[in-house]
């Protein structure tokens, strides 16, 4: 995700927000799945800051509310989306009674029955599981990715942004240059 020279000029900064800020020169030139690296990370670090951007207007203008009847058409990989909601949004007869319809149209439409009753939390956790299993769709409804849309504010606000470079650039340091940061 960074290289080895990325990672130690971003750590250099002094602050988070001149981190993030450094780390953002480089965001443009990446691609939707490298943005979708970031956007997990700050899921995982900065759990409350990225509900909030999510869902600025409320339930009622969630993401998943706002394009229900496009989301419903085209999303693929429904069994995915339904095994990644298991457990934490969907219970077990739920699953059943999703599974049970024969397409993918007829399985979001049953899913989305639901979806008009759930919090935003819930919500938030569809948006992500559908980030993840379809992100052309979800990038194409948004207009622009979420970690570009929200710069600003996640330069500004994104905290532990030690473990975010610390995920990101897992894959290209050593053990040793791993403890060092």
């Amino acid at each position: 995700m960074l290289n080895v020279e990325d990672l130690w000029n971003i750590q250099a900064e002094g602050s988070d927000p001149e981190r993030m800020r450094k780390l953002y020169e480089l965001v443009p030139g990446w691609n939707t799945l490298r943005k979708d690296w970031l956007y997990w990370v700050l899921t995982v670090t900065n759990p409350a800051l990225i509900e909030e951007l999510e869902a600025p207007f409320g339930p009622a203008e969630h993401f998943v509310m706002r394009h229900g009847e496009k989301l419903i058409r085209r999303v693929s990989l429904v069994d995915r989306v339904l095994h990644l909601l298991h457990g934490d949004v969907l219970n077990d007869e739920q699953c059943r009674n999703i599974l049970a319809e024969g397409s993918n149209l007829e399985r979001m439409r049953k899913l989305y029955e639901l979806v008009p009753g759930w919090d935003t939390l819930r919500k938030n956790r569809l948006y992500r599981m559908l980030a993840i299993t379809n992100p052309a769709l979800i990038e194409e409804l948004e207009g622009e990715h979420f970690v570009e849309r929200h710069r600003v504010l996640l330069i500004w606000r994104a905290s532990r942004v030690d473990e975010v470079l610390a995920q990101l650039g897992r894959d290209v340091l050593d053990d040793e240059q791993s403890r060092r940061i």
